[in-house]
């Protein structure tokens, strides 16, 4: 659980078993962010070790190894070495404690982290519903080829997952795929610019419905039904399913 937060240096550094849920909440008394965003009960040493930033988009802010300033690691000899700098301009050339990140454990195992510190930035929820999840996919592609702001976080919700969650949610939204995405902004103005275009780029793309999520309640819910999706598909009964990750090139999404 150790944890130190230095603003002067501008880093962060914790124990490798500290839960990112936790660490979300100290860095956010501060005003700073963690681009690391998996379920809170996942730990920081399990995130850099496979080096996944959970749902936040890649090419905003990056994989975790690039936030990374130094770690302690364990080797598979019993040494345990310190790497990396406490500076946030790191020398050019070869950097060692970008070999551990991403390793899984395989070179050797993670006790400390030390990160950057990020600002936090506003944000805003918009979220649009399609009749398929192969329009989702086209949006998708819309976004990137007309230049539309990226958002920071984008997730999307298949139908029959999407009616077990509004159920258990007590949501009333239109039937079909859902498509929720989170904008940032430096100012709470450009935010909802940015959330806005959002919602214009799912009507363009055939979405039966879109806005923006004014209520946080709402909001929290919303997301939700993406975060609780299996979980509630299990007590449903629903079996014959499988959680797997698929990074497909994006022509091949619609």
């Amino acid at each position: 659980t150790f944890l130190e937060i230095d603003e002067d240096h501008q880093w962060f550094e914790c124990g490798a078993g500290v839960k990112t849920g936790q660490l979300i909440k100290e860095l956010g008394k501060l005003g700073y962010f963690l681009p690391i965003q998996t379920q809170v009960g996942s730990s920081m040493g399990g995130a850099v070790g496979i080096n996944t930033l959970g749902h936040l988009t890649d090419n905003i802010f990056g994989r975790p190894v690039n936030h990374v300033l130094g770690l302690e690691v364990v080797l598979p000899t019993g040494e345990t070495i310190q790497t990396g700098s406490k500076c946030l301009r790191r020398a050019a050339g070869w950097d060692l404690a970008r070999i551990f990140v991403g390793a899984e454990g395989i070179l050797g195992v993670i006790t400390k982290v030390r990160m950057v510190l990020i600002p936090m930035p506003e944000t805003a929820d918009a979220v649009g519903f399609f009749k398929t999840v192969e329009e989702i996919g086209h949006a998708v592609g819309m976004m990137y080829k007309n230049k539309f702001p990226l958002p920071m976080d984008g997730e999307f919700v298949g139908e029959k997952a999407c009616k077990v969650g509004y159920e258990a949610l007590g949501l009333d939204f239109p039937e079909g795929a859902m498509a929720i995405t989170r904008s940032m902004g430096r100012t709470k103005e450009d935010a909802l610019k940015n959330a806005q275009e959002m919602v214009r780029l799912f009507k363009e793309a055939g979405a039966t419905e879109a806005f923006i999520l004014e209520d946080p309640e709402i909001a929290e819910k919303v997301w939700g039904v993406r975060e609780n999706a299996m979980r509630w598909g299990q007590e449903k009964g629903l079996k014959g399913y499988l959680a797997i990750e698929v990074n497909p090139a994006l022509p091949r999404l619609a």
